[in-house]
């Protein structure tokens, strides 16, 4: 056998070496000999074959047709893997700068795909190599006979599809007929993840929080300015900013900074920074981090939920006074975020409580602006927030009434696929093997995406983009 180098060698440019991974005996890293740069990893199986790869580095060239690309697949499918079991083409996924290709295996009773038992490639759009692996070699089918109709698979599917009716904007990125603009709309927010052919009670999957029926109610106003509330003022002292794409951030900070740092909010520091971003053009407060403080001791009285939210809800209304009457409180289990170690020289971040708000608009949620803050539960100082509100200016050019009723939306919804028999993985044996089962799976044939939004007014619906995917 061939050692790794040598099997991988063609997928250079470059002379390569490789060495065994500290941790993990199977991964090996693929160096670039002239630069000693890491350029890719293998992985191997327990007979030392190459089961896995993954380049580095990999760019651009000239495109080729995806018929180009399948054959190359192939051609290296018969090279990696001259001895697998029978696998089939099973889809090809565009994602814009690669493909991804996927073979199969396909079950002898029925000739379905059993999806997660072959090879995937992963190949520049001018057919270089990403990556490929080997997967779900070893596997149990469990023998059913078929009970119920795709007919009768359908109606219970149906039976666990529910629709809230809320404002969404339909962006192109995610939705394939999307243009971007709001829209009043029947949002799918639970639905079957498949029906089994024996015909028992399909498990469904619920999309949706859990809201307090009553819009919160925002306390007296404080005399603090917006950044005292938030606590930059008196303690720290701005250092920086930049702009960026219509976002301003701000760097704040106690102390002069040791060290170079970064304007992206969400990339720690090696010096305890505050980071605010703020929309340019209105000056609204977007965003906020703070640095981590450590927990307290056990002898420090913590903040009760109530007066954590009182904060939250204070500084909500400092930055948006206009904003009462629009928000509900997301229901949530009391959940402590941090920890305590029990060694008692050493505390954890500081426990917090996280508060979720959900935007409402003449009575109807605005789907995706959530806000949320972070309250220190010994501090009672802001950890991190994210405001996220709506332009009312956009939704009040929107219809206030739906003119279709949840009924007829389902219905749309139900013309727009068809059920069909495929495997399912629901469960593993003793040895972590998949276990494949019969079930019926939805299959929206015209639009290939998911339909997951009905207009309210005038019943187009809306399908999420899957890209330029071929299934089979």
């Amino acid at each position: 056998m061939m050692n790794i180098v040598e099997q991988i060698q063609s997928f250079f440019s470059f002379k390569i070496g490789s060495t065994v991974n500290e941790w993990d005996p199977n991964q090996h890293e693929i160096m670039n000999t002239s630069t000693e740069e890491e350029v890719g990893v293998v992985t191997i199986d327990e007979q030392g074959r190459i089961v896995g790869f993954t380049s580095y580095d990999w760019g651009s060239g000239e495109s080729i047709s995806k018929e180009e690309v399948l054959a190359k697949s192939n051609s290296l499918l018969d090279t990696l893997f001259p001895n697998r079991t029978p696998v089939e083409l099973s889809s090809i996924f565009d994602m814009d700068d690669h493909y991804m290709v996927i073979f199969n295996q396909k079950d002898k009773t029925y000739g379905l795909f059993l999806h997660g038992t072959g090879y995937t490639f992963c190949l520049t759009t001018s057919g270089e190599l990403i990556s490929f692996y080997e997967e779900g070699q070893d596997f149990v089918i469990v023998d059913e006979v078929i009970q119920i109709s795709e007919v009768q698979a359908k109606e219970l599917y149906l039976k666990s599809v529910d629709f809230e009716l809320a404002f969404k904007q339909l962006d192109r990125e995610q939705y394939k007929n999307g243009d971007d603009q709001y829209h009043l709309t029947y949002h799918l927010i639970e639905h079957a993840s498949d029906v089994p052919v024996n015909g028992s009670e399909p498990v469904s999957v619920r999309e949706e929080n859990q809201l307090e029926p009553d819009y919160v109610l925002f306390p007296s106003a404080t005399d603090k300015t917006l950044l005292e509330q938030i606590g930059l003022l008196p303690e720290y002292t701005l250092i920086d900013s930049k702009i960026t794409a219509g976002k301003r951030v701000d760097i704040w900070s106690k102390t002069k900074p040791l060290h170079s740092y970064s304007f992206d909010i969400d990339e720690l520091d090696e010096d305890e920074l505050a980071k605010i971003e703020w929309d340019e053009a209105s000056g609204t407060l977007l965003r906020a981090t703070f640095p981590e403080k450590p927990a307290s001791d056990k002898t420090v009285q913590e903040l009760s939920w109530d007066d954590a939210l009182d904060i939250a809800l204070q500084t909500l209304y400092k930055a948006y006074p206009s904003v009462e009457g629009h928000l509900k409180l997301e229901k949530q289990e009391e959940e402590i975020e941090g920890y305590e170690e029990e060694d008692e020289y050493f505390l954890g971040p500081e426990p917090t409580y996280t508060f979720y708000f959900h935007y409402f608009h003449h009575g109807i949620r605005v789907d995706n602006h959530a806000s949320y803050m972070d309250i220190g539960r010994s501090s009672g100082d802001i950890v991190s927030l994210t405001f996220d509100l709506p332009s009312d200016a956009k939704l009040n050019q929107l219809p206030e009434k739906a003119l279709l009723s949840k009924e007829e939306a389902t219905d749309i919804f139900k013309q727009q696929f068809k059920m069909e028999l495929t495997y399912v993985i629901n469960d593993s044996d003793d040895e972590g093997n998949p276990i494949y089962s019969l079930s019926y799976l939805p299959s929206f044939t015209e639009t290939v995406g998911y339909v997951r939004a009905i207009d309210a007014t005038t019943g187009e619906y809306y399908f999420v983009d899957v890209g330029d995917a071929f299934f089979r």
